[in-house]
């Protein structure tokens, strides 16, 4: 795991790198360049002019906005701006998703400036579904006192807190809209954009590995395994639940849990709790005032009662990783990267519009459901032991399998039907 790579730093010889600053300057440098440029080639005055408004919203951005994401130490004081891990591999799975699309939209008739308009909207659609998604599921963690300051933390997805089923939801209503806006036929469309898609997604849960979201439960099998730091989501839900602590609490009762298996050599051993002890009042807590690297989580430390007795466990008291988790992100990233490996081989052989996009959902929505199987981030939901993922693949299941049927019903060669559009 390694949720910021590094820190672009607050200030370089003294002068801001954001706000009235280096990357200003840089900016009226270009500015003036490009004015120069267009003067020795005798452009018109107007064609630059035209210009200005543009380089002044990227002004107005880099003086205004840019330092509001700026990291800040225990005191206040600007330390720079993070580069998420999660943030790059979202850009890079944008880029691989364009790049197939690209190379296999010439050989169907689609311009490229189509894929590209379509790949904008679809990114906006998908980012915005996937957000909100997150966002319902987990309100309260970004409800704050003002409007401002919880439009703020909804709109920095780039640390982190996309759904991948919102995505998808998002993604095809812009893909629908698109397909109405420029007169092409949905189904193929579909069809085209899906293992596009699905590498898309190898790669962003390379990006949820680098974040530590998404993460598996403890994995005692003899199984490969990731141990995730010290400060990290998969460790503080670990923490949470005691198991980091060495024990097994059973299920919530009205007033706390009870203890009811206690691991050898473990920080509870050592205390002396025992078997049947009730476990009340767990607060983990962070100290961001402890010195540690930016690049790491903030350490954390963990406040509870046993048997009413309150404990307080330090940061330096606690391990520095996790226990052995099972790599669900890896685990994913591979799913993805075969079945879109397996979509666009099969492309050129499928005659049947809808086809591709109802495979692609069938074995998605599957695969998905038995992942959900080692992932400990989100629990039962309506009563059930089934978290929100597993029914949206129940519903992806049965619409897949709707547009195989479909597919069967109403065949028909997608490959022309692009050149047949006028999109070239």
């Amino acid at each position: 795991m390694q949720s910021t790579l590094f820190v672009i730093p607050h200030a370089i010889f003294g002068l801001s790198m954001f706000g009235i600053g280096w990357v200003a300057l840089f900016v009226l440098l270009a500015l003036a360049c490009r004015w120069y440029w267009g003067k020795q080639r005798g452009e018109p005055t107007k064609a630059f002019t035209s210009s200005l408004p543009t380089w002044g919203v990227l002004l107005l951005i880099i003086v205004f906005l840019f330092p509001r994401f700026e990291m800040l130490d225990s005191t206040g004081q600007p330390l720079g701006i993070p580069i998420r891990g999660y943030g790059v591999m979202l850009l890079l799975a944008v880029s691989a998703g364009l790049g197939l699309a690209l190379h296999r939209g010439k050989s169907l008739g689609l311009s490229s400036d189509t894929i590209l308009a379509l790949a904008f909207w679809i990114f906006v659609g998908g980012i915005i579904g996937a957000r909100a998604f997150y966002v319902i599921q987990k309100w309260d963690e970004f409800a704050e006192p003002s409007a401002a300051g919880t439009l703020w933390k909804i709109v920095q997805f780039t640390e982190g807190g996309l759904v991948v089923f919102g995505g998808l939801i998002g993604a095809l209503i812009a893909l629908v809209w698109f397909a109405q806006k420029r007169a092409l036929p949905l189904l193929p469309l579909c069809d085209f954009v899906m293992p596009s898609f699905l590498l898309g997604q190898a790669i962003g849960r390379i990006g949820c590995l680098l974040n530590g979201c998404c993460f598996g439960g403890i994995c005692d099998a003899p199984l490969p395994a990731v141990y995730f730091p010290h400060g990290s989501p998969p460790y503080v839900e670990q923490l949470s639940s005691g198991e980091l602590l060495g024990i097994k609490l059973s299920s919530p009762g009205a007033v706390g849990q009870v203890i009811s298996q206690i691991r050898d050599d473990s920080y509870a051993s050592k205390q002396g709790w025992k078997i049947g002890s009730l476990i009340t009042d767990v607060r983990v807590m962070q100290f961001p005032n402890i010195p540690h690297p930016v690049t790491s989580p903030v350490p954390v430390g963990v406040e509870l009662a046993v048997d009413g007795v309150r404990y307080f466990v330090s940061p330096t008291d606690l391990p520095k990783y996790s226990l052995p988790t099972h790599p669900a992100q890896i685990y994913a990233a591979i799913d993805a990267t075969l079945l879109a490996a397996v979509l666009w081989f099969l492309f050129p052989l499928i005659k049947r519009d809808g086809l591709t996009t109802g495979l692609g959902l069938t074995l998605h929505s599957v695969s998905r459901f038995l992942l959900e199987l080692v992932r400990t981030d989100e629990g039962g939901q309506f009563g059930t032991w089934l978290t929100i993922a597993q029914f949206i693949s129940i519903l992806l299941l049965l619409l897949g399998g709707a547009l195989i049927a479909l597919a069967f019903i109403r065949p028909r060669d997608s490959r022309d039907l692009f050149l047949k559009s006028g999109t070239a």
